[in-house]
């Protein structure tokens, strides 16, 4: 029965969110206790779609950003834990270090054009 009982993340819930809240969660099921342990949500977790009607549609991921009580997922959706609680930290990293070098660069080619060292060509 949908409607009532445990949080459900379904696929709308991944395809619609790149982060998850407990409440963000619409969708309800009532599950044995032994379903709630097997399917269960905890901080972290990130769902991937797993079909769709298109291919870009696949793969998309979502994370659950807080700790939920009791809440399952979907089989709709894949399930991946991070076996030691991070999270992709270094690809994280590693687009930092690309956003702080781009910034950098920036700065330097703004001061550039505001000091007269650079002109920008004159329009055809």
């Amino acid at each position: 029965m949908v409607g009532t009982g445990t949080p459900i993340v379904n696929y709308m819930d991944v395809f619609e969110r790149p982060g998850l809240r407990p409440d963000d969660l619409s969708g309800r099921v009532n599950l044995s206790p032994d379903k709630i342990r097997n399917f269960e949500v905890r901080q972290g977790d990130v769902f991937f779609t797993r079909t769709s009607e298109t291919v870009e549609e696949v793969g998309v991921a979502s994370v659950m950003l807080d700790e939920p009580c009791d809440t399952v997922f979907s089989g709709f959706v894949l399930r991946a834990r991070p076996r030691d609680g991070r999270l992709m930290d270094a690809e994280i990293a590693a687009l930092e270090r690309r956003r702080d070098k781009t910034r950098l660069i920036k700065q330097g080619m703004m001061q550039q054009l505001l000091t007269g060292r650079v002109r920008l060509g004159e329009p055809e």
